[in-house]
């Protein structure tokens, strides 16, 4: 790719080396070149100030290059556009933003394998709906066989969501480059079978009027895959879903920034292998969508597939009623997070088979009756989990009725709680009604442990300020006592 100003050195290197410079009447002059008529250009190479003004214009016979100043106005898209016999008026009436056909009915197309999106005529003043210019220049790129689509700098209004090719990626400028969606989703990305590189990075997608849509969206279904993209440094704005996915495979979001979405991650149906890695999710309050806000659900409640091995590692959500609700999983895990002003749960859990890891995080809950981790699923009926809860900070605002440090029941199974460190901001430090295989060791708790109707319970040197309570449990093995009352 050919940025504006090394393309204006490229177009006056060329003057100064003798090559004619075609000009098309009424079009710009620069100051000491004459107009060039239909004169041979040495090199095979024409110049033309811009793309708008080249379609139908009378080239050289030699001509094997156009190269132009800009797209629609001087020094802003500027590319260099190749004679492809395979152009005809068809193919242009297909590509308008891309290819041309002369005077003499030679077709041009542009000939760099990536490509910006001013070279296909997005203005970026964020007034202009340029939905339709950076569709083409992601559709371009696909065509040449896949690359990367650059976002220089600009406020790119977009009316209509952008879809992203299989083998095609989009890379800004950082903050400067920035999507303005307005009513509508911001980017779709539909089946690719390759595992990347497909890279999302480096910009920002901000919504208006987006309380009911989805800042980047993956739905594909009937056995198809979206596999392999990477999204790295991209800044999600006013949705009401940050990511909503279903069946996204082999795919990493890292260093990626949500602000005042109303649910953050949604992943819904089979998604494989994701990896959520030093990413920050925030709500406010200033945006309000239907249901209950979350910063990241992984499974839904429908039946069929379901996800596979989701990570979470070091990561900030902060502001949303329920930081994680986590339906149903095949392996995953949450570690190194920080779950903060949770209004009313930090990690909500239904199911995880195979093995779920909820260790190292900080979870604060700041709403009344709030439970930092509810593995307490009224209402649906779980599998038999193997989970494993270590090494947690958990706070609230106060030990208000009902709320509980870590809840545990409804039939769970084979759970680990180890070294997790409660404080007096609960009513309950940690509640287990009707569990099997439970394991509590090393736990530091404000208040009270509370086993009921539990089976098959190891309780050893665990500390709980209010005593340890029992009530009909089966196969109890307290070991060795803490400095609670048990």
């Amino acid at each position: 790719m050919i940025d504006p100003s090394s393309r204006r050195d490229l177009f006056g290197k060329l003057i100064a080396g003798g090559i004619a410079v075609h000009v098309p009447p009424g079009g710009a002059v620069s100051r000491g070149i004459g107009h060039a008529g239909t004169a041979a250009a040495p090199g095979g190479v024409a110049l033309v100030p811009l793309f708008t003004e080249v379609a139908g214009t009378p080239l050289p016979d030699t001509c094997e290059l156009v190269v132009t100043g800009g797209y629609r106005e001087p020094g802003r898209g500027g590319a260099s556009y190749r004679r492809d016999r395979q152009v005809d008026r068809a193919w242009v009436a297909r590509n308008p933003r891309t290819a041309f056909v002369d005077a003499a009915g030679r077709g041009y197309r542009l000939s760099e394998p990536n490509i910006d999106v001013l070279q296909t005529g997005a203005l970026g003043n964020g007034t202009a709906d340029d939905a339709q210019a950076i569709q083409a220049a992601l559709d371009e790129v696909e065509r040449a066989g896949g690359g990367t689509v650059f976002l220089p700098p600009g406020n790119y209004r977009t009316l209509s969501p952008l879809r992203l090719p299989p083998r095609t990626g989009l890379s800004g400028a950082g903050p400067a480059s920035v999507l303005r969606a307005e009513r509508t989703d911001g980017i779709i990305l539909g089946a690719a079978d390759d595992i990347g590189p497909r890279r999302l990075a480096d910009f920002m997608l901000h919504g208006r009027g987006c309380e009911g849509y989805r800042a980047i969206v993956v739905d594909v279904t009937n056995g198809k895959r979206c596999q392999g993209p990477v999204f790295e440094r991209v800044f999600l704005a006013f949705f009401g879903t940050g990511i909503a996915s279903r069946g996204l495979w082999h795919a990493t979001f890292r260093t990626v920034t949500m602000h005042q979405v109303w649910r953050g991650f949604v992943f819904s149906g089979q998604n494989v292998k994701i990896l959520i890695d030093d990413c920050r999710l925030t709500h406010g309050g200033q945006l309000r969508a239907a249901g209950t806000s979350t910063g990241i659900q992984v499974g839904d409640e429908s039946p069929g597939a379901r996800a596979e091995d989701v990570q979470v590692a070091r990561t900030m959500i902060y502001g949303f009623d329920k930081a994680i609700v986590w339906r149903s999983a095949l392996f995953g895990g949450v570690v190194h997070c920080d779950l903060d002003a949770c209004g009313q749960k930090g990690l909500e859990m239904v199911t995880a088979d195979g093995g779920f890891t909820f260790a190292n995080n900080w979870v604060n809950v700041i709403g009344m009756s709030g439970r930092a981790i509810d593995c307490v699923p009224l209402g649906y009926q779980p599998e038999a989990t193997n989970i494993l809860i270590a090494n947690n900070n958990l706070n609230g605002r106060a030990a208000s009725r009902g709320s509980c440090g870590i809840a545990l029941g409804n039939q769970q199974a084979d759970i680990t709680l180890d070294g997790n460190s409660v404080s007096a901001a609960f009513e309950t430090g940690i509640s287990a009604v009707g569990v099997r295989r439970l394991s509590l060791q090393r736990n530091k708790v404000a208040r009270a442990i509370v086993l009921q109707r539990c089976n098959e319970v190891a309780a050893t040197h665990n500390f709980a300020a209010d005593g340890l309570k029992l009530d009909g449990n089966i196969g109890l093995d307290l070991g060795t006592k803490g400095g609670g009352t048990q």
